[in-house]
């Protein structure tokens, strides 16, 4: 691959990470949203059903963004050896840390949702 070639795979990679990422975010929005406005009126087998698709529909999606995360350190990898002069510094940890960040998002709202079905009493 030319150094041009690799650098169109790597911006389509990160457009994928962006899209990824967006979908994150819609998905968690709307769990939050439902479980704030119907988390209580729930019954104990639609909270499962709920939570089950969540949780795997978020899992996906974080493994899809592992995965593209990946592919862009190993295009990362393969550009900087053809630009032996070239200093840059990896943007990967970055990366990974996002993935953190999607996973305790997943537990945060997770608890969110047991925290409105289960009120503390005063």
């Amino acid at each position: 691959m030319t150094e041009y070639e690799i650098l169109d795979v790597l911006v389509s990679r990160f457009s994928s990470m962006t899209e990824q990422a967006s979908l994150y975010f819609a998905l968690v929005s709307g769990y939050l949203i439902t479980a704030y406005l119907v988390g209580a009126k729930l019954t104990r087998l639609q909270v499962s059903v709920v939570n089950g698709l969540y949780v795997v529909w978020v899992l996906g999606i974080i493994g899809g963004y592992t995965t593209t995360v990946e592919a862009v350190v190993d295009l990362e990898t393969a550009l900087l050896a053809l630009d032996r002069t070239s200093s840059e510094v990896s943007n990967t940890l970055y990366s990974y840390s996002f993935t953190i960040v999607q996973i305790v998002g997943l537990l945060a709202s997770i608890l969110f949702m047991w925290s409105v079905r289960h009120p503390k009493s005063e």
